[in-house]
């Protein structure tokens, strides 16, 4: 005879991982993490109705969710606190259980009064000879009642600025892309194809030379002193030696456990460093010139993403966002920045660019970002807009020279104590005459400020320059837009009406002739010309005003012709950092 059952549906449990939260000291205006592990011990499934806690500086990242039996469920808690002192509130956990369905935890932290940093370059312009070497200071200070952690990067400012426009768009583009540090990126379009992109192509992976090769990239690290060529973990996690020109690839046969997940290249030994990752731990190898790896260190916890520094130090990231340290120092411990992550993030990359000094990251919160790492608190700072597209990897050559230098680049200064003096220093030999912009970003613990910037402008004199602005005042239609010619060589294109430009370096001590032209015609088509004389170091400004032909304007008594007027020593910058100069015209 048939023999039928019929078999409950079970009932879930909830339990909690921990029976308590402590979340210590935190800095007021900071906050700090904490995972907690909700586990379904049942058999059946458990719905949290709600998540409560009385208390407004504890929050949690959802408040009601469903947890399958077998299965856990993690609960982001933060701590924000808004006053100093201790405070303490207890998480009610309310599940739809037949018996035992609130958990109750006790949580409690203490709010501090954070570090203030300051920061302050004796001089902002910096101007020598090709042959000169200069220095000047800077000081770091700390009003808060903290200690003040911080880390000094110099990024190139027009490197930098060209990196935050190029990160708008699902694929970065630039003119120049020797001048520019970022060569290569990757992301899923929204047809979630897989996008190979530099500024000088864009390969896609399923034409060739990709689709050929049966490897779609998820990381890649040039080789050293290579734009085009370098190693990369294919999709599957095989790694490969990589030609982003020919678009020939080949598998790299090497032993390692767990599965290759991150590749990165090693400034100081030139060597590549691949990251893999197994159950609950991860290994940093390094490739020897046979393409061996040998396993530099075990790490506890699943890291999904290197980047290495001027200096060998490895930074690691994990898909939460928690972010370590392996040092150059093979008997300093790892360092663990945030060990709780941060909250509703998944780290996609990190990579460290020579012609900024910066770690760089990609992720993915609310939306698709890109930033900066701060490497003193671990936070990812995002710059630009959000993207479309996720970037999943992002890579950068190696090259740029260090000429200039500071010292210290990285301290503490306690509270109470005078600040902290350093000195930056320049040494231009092997570099061409010219105007280098930079910015000197202080990373911070302050939770407040956690980059402070100032710029520092360093010219290199190998002829005689001088400093020209060029504003356009001239309302007439035809001059829109212009662009100027210097001879017969272009110096500035589309300058729109209303606009100035920043001040550029432009021949001294001579006499020489500026042609206006429309934006896009050439120079046979100018309609204004004047020849000037400028002298060297000299500081102007060179305002345009007036329109073309006055004649079509009769009707207007106050028109008048086109012209370049020259405003001797004008001002780079403010006398007073604390004052607005003005200029009249």
């Amino acid at each position: 005879f048939p023999v039928s059952f019929q078999i409950g549906a079970g009932e879930g449990s909830l339990t909690s991982a921990d029976s308590e939260i402590e979340f210590g000291e935190v800095f007021v205006g900071g906050s700090l993490n904490h995972e907690l592990m909700l586990i379904n011990t049942g058999t059946g499934m458990i719905e949290v109705t709600e998540v409560f806690i009385a208390h407004g500086d504890y929050a949690v990242d959802s408040e009601n969710f469903s947890v399958a039996p077998g299965l856990s469920h993690t609960l982001k808690v933060s701590y924000s606190p808004s006053t100093t002192g201790s405070s303490s509130s207890v998480l009610v956990i309310t599940t739809d259980a037949a018996t035992n369905n609130v958990i109750s935890i006790p949580i409690s932290g203490t709010g501090l009064n954070p570090p203030v940093a300051g920061f302050e370059i004796e001089s902002n312009n910096l101007v020598l000879g090709i042959d000169e070497t200069v220095e000047t200071s800077f000081s770091i200070a700390n009003s808060g009642e903290a200690t003040l952690d911080y880390s000094i990067s110099l990024a190139n400012a027009n490197i930098l600025g060209g990196i935050l426009d190029a990160l708008t768009d699902d694929v970065a583009r630039a003119e120049d892309p020797q001048a520019s540090g970022l060569r290569v990126f990757s992301g899923f379009n929204n047809g979630q194809e897989k996008l190979i992109g530099s500024f000088d192509a864009v390969l896609h992976s399923d034409v060739d030379p990709l689709e050929s090769n049966a490897f779609g990239l998820r990381a890649f690290s040039f080789a050293n002193g290579s734009a085009s060529a370098g190693y990369g973990i294919g999709i599957e996690g095989d790694i490969v030696r990589a030609n982003l020109v020919s678009g020939n690839f080949r598998s790299v046969q090497a032993s390692h456990a767990g599965t290759a997940m991150d590749i990165a290249l090693d400034p100081v030994s030139g060597r590549a460093i691949v990251l893999t990752k197994g159950q609950n731990q991860s290994f940093v190898y390094e490739m020897n010139e046979n393409e061996a790896l040998n396993l530099r260190k075990t790490i506890d916890g699943e890291y999904g993403t290197i980047a290495v520094n001027a200096t060998g130090d490895v930074f690691l990231g994990s898909a939460n966002g928690r972010i370590a340290i392996l040092p150059a120092d093979e008997n300093a411990p790892v360092q663990i920045l945030n060990q709780n992550g941060i909250s509703g993030t998944e780290l996609r990359s990190l990579a460290w660019d020579a012609a900024t000094g910066l770690v760089f990251a990609s992720w993915t919160n609310d939306a698709h970002r890109f930033g900066i790492l701060n490497p003193v608190s671990g936070n990812l700072l995002p710059i630009g807009n959000e993207t479309e597209a996720a970037r999943e990897w992002i890579a950068f050559p190696m090259n740029s020279n260090f000429w200039v230098q500071i010292e210290p680049s990285s301290g503490s200064v306690a509270p109470g104590v005078p600040a902290v003096d350093g000195t930056i220093s320049v040494d231009p030999e092997g570099m061409n005459p010219s105007q280098y912009d930079y910015m000197m970003m202080v990373f911070t613990n302050d939770p407040l400020q956690e980059v402070i910037s100032q710029p520092l402008r360093v010219v290199l004199l190998g002829e005689a320059l001088a400093f020209v602005q060029l504003v356009h005042i001239s309302p007439d239609p035809r001059a829109a837009s212009v662009d100027v010619y210097i001879g017969n060589n272009k110096a500035l294109s589309n300058i729109p009406y209303q606009a100035a430009t920043g001040f550029q370096l432009l021949p001294a001590e001579a006499d020489i002739q500026i042609n206006v032209v429309r934006s896009g015609r050439e120079l046979s088509e100018a309609f204004f010309s004047k020849t000037v004389h400028f002298e060297r170091e000299g500081q102007y400004v060179v305002v345009a005003s007036g329109v073309v032909n006055p004649a079509e304007f009769a009707g207007d008594p106050n028109v008048i012709a086109f012209d370049l007027h020259v405003i001797e020593d004008a001002h780079m910058a403010s006398d007073d950092p604390e004052s607005l100069a003005f200029t009249f015209f």
